[in-house]
């Protein structure tokens, strides 16, 4: 690594983020906003078509703002990916695909059985059914099933199933089919709809300034799936007709394993090779990488359900991806499924789509808990979820936070950003060291599973797999998965070892499974008879190819295959006892490997690369790190850039550091070939006196924007209705578009429903009735400078504000360019007052909260406008007049220092209820504070004498944008439904401010 590359990464090694394009478009904002990201550290942007979008997709205008990107990003080596669908899951096109050939068209298999339909839930369309069979269900004895085939006219008798397959049923309001992504020719339309454009365009920027393209989500979409492919390939693949076992799909009997078996690994088949095979073939001819992510791929049941299964998929892609979303740690399988086919086809890059649904209250240590995880696991590119391009409308409540300007805490992006892209620099060095293959257990899972309800027997399998995995990593012994397809045809037995690709392995580790496949069989055959070290874990498989067979289990009994339980004891004993750990990170407290400390050992030439991170957000760690080999070790530190040398000790053949993680602490360390450091006793520097900043009558404090005040909920008419209500704005507008006859959607991926293309009807933007609705506002105390209302769509809306008419344009924004402000200051008055609004409904309109904003405080039980505090006490800032504020606060005093700081000085946020905080001294930001232990060192900012302090803590828009009235406060999913919920009358007001008293320490 160099030390100047890693001080100041180059864009590739910087983020991505999805940029929501959700308005209307320009290349004027597109440009400023291409400034913006890189401005704030971000090295490119997924152009992704999102709801709210105004500008016809892939239409001239869209195609000016594409232009717009690409030419602005290349002035700073900004990349601009493309994104292959309107809003998602790919494989549409706006609905172009299936519009072309009903033969596109998705299709379910269900069945009927008297009146039920299984699996219960499914949706078809009655003109597009089919008869695929009927049989009658015949009771044996021991409770088994038997199925004889009947008449299609025995069809609606209650021991009767007849089956049929269908077009899967469009949801209102989309107009739209989805596609059948395992019919060839049908992907073959999207490509040419969705990919050419770009092509034709901008084919010389391809892998360039537009780096590739992603794909979303592509997926089956129902339990049972189908394709008018499915028949004839099922014959031609397995040698047998599937119409006549369909029941074993449904019903558990003694077929239905091996029926289970075969028909999911026809639909993986025939997905794989109709969508991903023929996008990354066109890719590769066209010099872009082709990335994204399946859907569901965390669990054994979900991916099977949306994908048959997902990492032969993975091959295809130049940058196979993920998506782990919310504010969690707990998807192993998601990020090795993608990462064990990168390693294997030499494929760089792993993206990986995240941090969506996370809330507006998103903190920075929540980003770097997830995303070292992610990173320690092998992703390598982060796709933020979402930059928007704008607010307006639902795009608000589009599954936040936003990362762009609209966001408080995005002045101070540039810190999470650097220490990033300083990670993914440092990772991207040489090759991780995985010496263990762990082969995947998909086949196994395709004999268990259930369309008709989440089965128990797979949840266990799932469950019993994680645990696999996380022994693993906890014992630091890094892994790859293997794909029993792509072992079939890429791996082979070289010496002791088995090669998958690009990988070699000296050990393979067969977990708890049903079933394996007679290629995997034959390939674990020949290795163990090389001498490699084959691991069987009890169970043992029963089946070879989804029918009962001695095979494996006889390949397990071998003589020099060792077998043993799945526990983490076991397994440690065994590895320990036959293949020693190269590298060891173990409590210095214990003396044990440290479970929770995620470890990735990287070799590049004769220099080691080790990245450790605490997954505890409570409990910090000391550690020992032990690593084969001799030789100098360096810490390289990701939030400052700086290099610096580390004592080692040298002992049997091992070269040993020590450090200690603070709660969600990492670290990135090198050894290389010289001389190394001797480790004497470490004298840290010796502690003068520490000070707590005790402000008793509490701190002087400014805010850096105006304060604001939620209208929610109003009284409301249509035309020259009675008044209603007093009614939430979000329940208001469902219920007026339904008087309306408009639909009504909060906003997601429902592209048949875009603005764009509901305005091509011109029945769309015709009036449909006038809207009034009247908000109270209490004024306590007149505020003594100008007040705003801040509204959208400002031109056409009629403002009175007790009565009288406001005739005065927007002038400027608040928050959101679309966030337009009108001054009402002349109009307000002491006591109650009234604002009315008034505007002309259409299929295009969509009614929104409305903010009143101005220098103010906010009384946080009546919400009236009072006098601001003089003062600001330590703790929750929204109880004292800023319960809706949505930007930081800067707590200030004088710091005096008796003379020039001679040692080190230092500064402790000991408690904080912020995403991040900065300290500035003497109007110079010292630092930013995002995440443990929350302490900066100050010293060279400083001078002899009285020295300004501010210590900015950067609130959010969550207490203004919501979820406000959701039964949870943060709950763990948010997204459209919650952050329109108004299940509660009272508001979730989430606390704010500084929560302990800094404290000033001067070191000697």
């Amino acid at each position: 690594m160099e030390k100047k590359v890693f001080r100041d990464p180059p864009m590739w090694c910087r983020s991505a983020p999805f940029w929501s394009w959700n308005g209307r478009l320009t290349p004027e904002e597109t440009r400023w906003q291409v400034r913006e990201m890189v401005e704030k550290g971000m090295g490119g942007g997924f152009m992704h078509a999102r709801f709210g979008l105004e500008t016809e997709y892939l239409g001239e205008e869209w195609f000016a703002s594409v232009a717009a990107s690409v030419s602005e990003g290349k002035k700073y080596g900004f990349f601009s990916w493309i994104y292959d669908e309107d809003c998602w899951p790919s494989g549409n096109c706006a609905g172009k695909t299936a519009e072309v050939n009903p033969e596109f068209r998705v299709r379910c298999l269900f069945a009927r059985r008297g009146d039920a339909v299984m699996p219960p839930g499914a949706r078809w369309e009655a003109e597009t059914t089919q008869f695929l069979g009927c049989f009658r269900m015949v009771e044996e004895g021991g409770g088994g099933l038997r199925f004889d085939e009947a008449a299609e006219s025995d069809a609606g008798f209650p021991d009767v199933l007849a089956f049929y397959c269908s077009s899967w049923a469009k949801l209102p309001p989309s107009t739209e089919h989805y596609a059948d992504l395992m019919h060839d020719g049908a992907m073959r339309e999207f490509i040419r709809n969705s990919y050419e454009p770009y092509a034709e365009r901008f084919r010389k920027e391809f892998g360039k300034a537009i780096p590739g393209i992603f794909t979303d989500e592509p997926q089956l979409q129902t339990a049972l799936p189908w394709s008018l492919r499915m028949p004839e390939e099922f014959r031609k693949r397995r040698g047998y007709d599937l119409l006549k076992k369909l029941p074993h799909l449904l019903f558990k009997t003694a077929e239905s394993g091996k029926v289970r078996h075969d028909f999911w690994k026809t639909v993986y088949e025939l997905f794989d090779e109709s969508f991903s095979a023929q996008i990354g073939e066109w890719c590769e001819r066209n010099n872009v990488r082709f990335t994204g992510h399946l859907n569901a791929e965390q669990t054994l049941q979900s991916q099977i359900q949306c994908a048959g299964g997902t990492m032969h998929h993975y091959k295809h892609m130049q940058a196979p991806g993920i998506d782990i979303l919310c504010e969690k740690i707990d998807e192993v399988i998601t990020c090795k499924q993608t990462s064990s086919v990168a390693a294997q086809f030499g494929r760089e890059r792993v993206l990986s789509e995240l941090y969506g649904c996370t809330g507006y209250h998103f903190s920075f240590e929540g980003q770097k808990w997830i995303g070292d995880w992610q990173m320690a696991l092998g992703v390598n590119l982060l796709c933020q979820h979402l930059t928007y391009y704008t607010m307006k409308g639902p795009a608000k409540r589009d599954y936040p936070p936003s990362y762009n300007y609209q966001t408080p805490w995005w002045r101070h992006y540039r810190f999470i950003a650097d220490y990033q892209a300083r990670l993914t620099y440092a990772l991207m060095q040489g090759k991780a060291v995985r010496d263990i293959l762990l082969v995947h257990p998909l086949s196994s899972a395709w004999m268990r599973y259930d369309p008709s309800a989440p089965n128990r027997d797979l949840g266990d399998m799932d469950a019993g797999f994680k645990q696999v995995m996380q022994n693993l990593l906890d014992l630091h012994r890094d892994f790859d998965l293997g794909d029993e397809w792509l072992m079939a045809e890429h791996g082979a037995v070289e010496g002791r070892e088995l090669a998958v690709g690009q990988c070699r392995y000296k050990a393979v580790i067969v977990p708890p499974m049903t079933n394996l496949e007679s290629s995997t069989v034959e390939l674990l055959e020949k290795f163990a008879a090389a001498g490699g070290l084959l691991i069987f874990m009890h169970p043992l498989p029963t089946c070879v190819d989804g029918a009962v067979s001695s095979r494996a289990r006889e390949l397990a009994m071998r003589e020099g295959v060792m077998r043993i339980g799945s526990s983490r004891k076991h397994t440690q004993e065994m590895l320990d006892a036959l293949l020693p750990a190269e590298v060891s990170l173990a409590s210095r407290e214990t003396g044990r490997e440290a479970s929770g400390v995620l470890l990735q050992l990287r070799r590049d030439g004769d220099r080691s690369v080790v990245f450790a991170a605490n997954t505890s957000r409570d409990h910090g760690v000391p550690l020992r790190l032990r690593l084969a080999g001799r030789g100098v070790w360096r810490r390289w530190d990701c939030a400052t850039g700086e290099v610096t040398t580390m004592p080692s000790a040298q002992a049997g053949g091992f070269s040993e550091v020590e450090f200690d993680l603070p709660p969600v602490g990492s670290v990135v360390l090198t050894r290389e070939p010289g001389r190394a450091v001797s480790a004497p006793a470490v004298r840290g520097a010796a502690l003068k006196s520490e000070t707590a900043l005790t402000m008793r009558t509490g701190w002087n404090f400014r805010r850096v924007a105006p304060n604001s005040v939620i209208l929610d909920r109003c009284m409301w008419r249509l035309n020259d209705d009675p008044f209603e209500g007093p009614t939430f704005t979000m329940a208001l507008l469902a219920e007026c578009r339904r008087r309306l006859g408009i639909f009504h959607y909060s906003g997601s991926s429902m592209s048949g429903y875009q603005p764009w293309r509901v305005r091509q009807d011109p029945e769309s933007l015709k009036p449909r009735g006038v809207l009034t609705q009247r908000y109270p506002l209490r004024i306590d105390a007149l505020p003594n400078s100008e007040v705003y209302l801040v509204l959208e769509d400002r031109a056409e809306t009629e403002i009175f504000v007790n009565g009288e008419r406001v005739s005065a344009p927007a002038c400027g924004w608040f928050m959101d360019k679309s966030f337009e402000k009108t001054p009402i200051g002349g109009f307000v008055k002491l006591g109650e007052n009234v604002i009315e609004t008034r505007m002309t409904m259409n299929a295009c309109r969509y009614v929104e909260e409305m903010y009143v904003i101005g220098d103010f405080g906010v009384d946080p039980n009546t919400f009236a406008l009072v006098r601001e505090p003089r003062r600001l006490a330590t703790g929750d800032w929204c109880a004292q007049g800023y319960p809706f504020y949505t930007d930081a606060m800067v707590y200030e005093t004088e710091l005096s220092m008796p003379g020039k700081p001679k040692g080190r000085v230092e500064i402790e946020l000991p408690a904080f209820e912020a995403p991040v905080a900065a300290v500035w001294v003497n109007n110079e930001k010292a630092a930013v504070i995002g995440w443990h232990p929350y302490t900066a060192d100050i010293t060279r900012f400083l001078r002899a004498g009285a020295n300004t302090l501010g210590i900015e803590i950067v609130g959010t828009p969550r207490n203004l944008m919501g979820p406000k009235h959701y039964p949870d406060r943060h709950p763990p999913w948010t997204g459209p439904g919650q952050m329109a919920d108004t299940t509660e009358s009272i508001y979730q007001i989430a606390p704010f401010g500084m929560m302990g008293d800094p404290k000033i320490r001067v070191y000697e």
